[in-house]
């Protein structure tokens, strides 16, 4: 069975709450343009809190008009924030699946949503990229994965772009300082079998032209990993898994040459995990969950951080977590430490405290 589909039948069986009752699995962050972050719905809950990061506290606001597992998230040039997607379904009341194809506006100087019209297909575990015009590109986590939208706020709809080469979903999407959209990984990722096949071959969207082009070739397959523009312009690709085995290996993607190159792996096998960029360059990876064994299904939840070093291409130690903690969120504070918060660990069930991890050089 797909692992991601055994984290998600274990965090409905733990599940105890009554519909609308915060969980902490399935929420997304967006740092916002005064540095406050916003953490958005998560399965079975259809709120949005804030924290203030002036002075260190959650602020309740929204709530959204349905509950929004796993949707998208992102910051647009206004200051606003486009919500699309995500699982509606009450697990707590045994319904099965129920992706959404609506949209919401988050507006920070009412703190609160409004509804825009809604995508061209139901989307889960799909990515979206704010392009350099103000647009955004949504791509994969349809039921026809090739098929992808641009959202234009100046006219609050959406519109059909061009189909990607290979149907993506557990995928990355990151804009290029050339304004170009990096795809990378993911592959069939809703078929409920052993035999998932994550393509190697990363893709580029061209806004200009609306299409997508063959890149660079992955040298190792993976989904559900993380991608991270350096302030080199290259992407760093690393985590995931395939196959259901999680990956500790990393490589980078150069712009310049349209290549993938292998560099320093991390100490820990993850997935489910996440990277943030620190101001200095570094980048941090926080938390997952990684394989008990080579034989064995479950997962093992981590304490653990790495941060990455662009200039040595190494991976080494960071600050640990005070819970082990998988698919949480995590954002870079103003005064460049890192909130984490809520997420799940097997079988302590929901996360739902919050850390501030303070570095070092």
């Amino acid at each position: 069975m797909n692992k991601l589909l055994v984290s998600l039948v274990v965090f409905a069986l733990s599940s105890s709450f009554a519909f609308g009752v915060e969980r902490q699995v399935g929420k997304k962050e967006v740092t916002l343009a005064n540095g406050d972050i916003l953490a958005v719905g998560g399965f079975e809950y259809a709120g949005a809190k804030l924290y203030d990061s002036a002075n260190s506290t959650w602020i309740t606001t929204g709530p959204m008009s349905e509950p929004r597992g796993q949707s998208a998230a992102t910051l647009l040039a206004d200051g606003r924030v486009l919500v699309t997607g995500g699982d509606a379904a009450r697990y707590t009341k045994k319904e099965s699946v129920r992706v959404l194809a609506s949209a919401e506006i988050y507006d920070p100087s009412t703190r609160g949503f409004s509804s825009v019209e809604s995508m061209g297909a139901p989307r889960m575990f799909h990515q979206m990229a704010l392009l350099d015009d103000g647009r955004v590109l949504v791509v994969g986590g349809a039921d026809d994965r090739s098929f992808n939208e641009i959202y234009d706020p100046a006219t609050g709809s959406f519109a059909p772009t061009g189909a990607s080469l290979f149907p993506r979903g557990g995928h990355t999407l990151t804009k290029l300082r050339n304004g170009k959209v990096l795809v990378v990984g993911g592959g069939f990722y809703y078929d409920d079998s052993d035999n998932v096949k994550e393509e190697l071959r990363a893709e580029l969207y061209d806004p200009q032209t609306g299409k997508f082009t063959y890149t660079g070739t992955l040298h190792h397959n993976r989904a559900e990993h993380i991608a991270t523009l350096l302030p080199n312009g290259k992407v760093l690709v690393a985590g995931g898994m395939y196959l259901g085995v999680e990956t500790g290996s990393a490589e980078l993607y150069d712009p310049a040459t349209g290549e993938f190159t292998e560099t320093g792996s991390m100490a820990q096998h993850r997935v489910y995990f996440t990277a943030t960029p620190l101001k200095d360059g570094r980048v941090i990876m926080v938390g997952g969950s990684t394989d008990v064994s080579e034989d064995d299904w479950r997962l093992d939840y981590l304490d653990t951080t790495e941060i990455y070093d662009p200039s040595a291409g190494t991976f080494k130690a960071g600050p640990m977590l005070q819970q082990r903690r998988s698919m949480h969120i995590a954002a870079l504070l103003p005064d460049g430490s890192v909130l984490v918060n809520a997420g799940f660990a097997w079988p302590d069930g929901d996360v739902k405290t919050t850390e501030v991890l303070k570095l070092t050089p």
